[in-house]
Formats: structure tokens, sequence, C-alpha cells
């Protein structure tokens, strides 16, 4: 299992528009990929968030990204802010939820 791990900082107003791109435009890739696991979190000042994916393979995150460009060319004069850092990382434990 891998993780990619994003920051984001700016103004709430920016903030916000990344939320809802990834509320519009990932979520509904994420949902339609198997072998995620997501989550997205804000400050509670609104001005970071970070994305942390965890990607049974290489293979599965591609295609995650793959579903999310697809989003983006439908609407590609959308703002969505660019995040300050992306780190790779190798998962070694998980606890899983309970359902």
């Amino acid at each position: 299992m891998i993780a990619q791990v994003m920051a984001f900082e700016g103004s709430p107003e920016e903030n916000e528009l990344g939320m809802e791109h990834v509320l519009d435009e990932v979520v509904p890739a994420a949902r339609a990929t198997a072998g995620i696991h997501a989550f997205w979190l804000v400050s509670p000042d609104r001005a970071r968030r970070l994305t942390v994916l965890l990607a049974e393979n290489e293979a599965v995150r591609d295609e995650l990204f793959a579903r999310v460009r697809e989003r983006v060319k439908a609407a590609p004069d959308r703002e969505r802010p660019s995040p300050v850092s992306v780190e790779s990382w190798d998962v070694y434990g998980v606890v899983p939820g309970e359902s």
C-alpha cells in the first residue's frame, strides 16, 4: 500500500474553491476507484488543507488520477488551487475502521 500526501495553503476563499473541487470532482472519482481510501482535512481557520490518499498500489493511484483528470477536462476554466507540497509514502500499518 502507498500513500500520497498533498498540502495546500491559502486564504479561506482559495481553500473553499479547493474543497468544492474535491467534493465535486475528486470524491466521485475516488468512490469509483477500487482500492482507494482518502481523507481530506482543513484547518479550523481554513488557511490549510491536507489530502491523504491511500492506494493499494501505484496503478490504482494512477487510475484515480486519470479519473480526476477526465472530470477536470469537463470544466477546464474552474479554479483549482495547486498544492504547495506533494509527498509519496509507503504504508506499513493500517487499523481498519468499523463498518
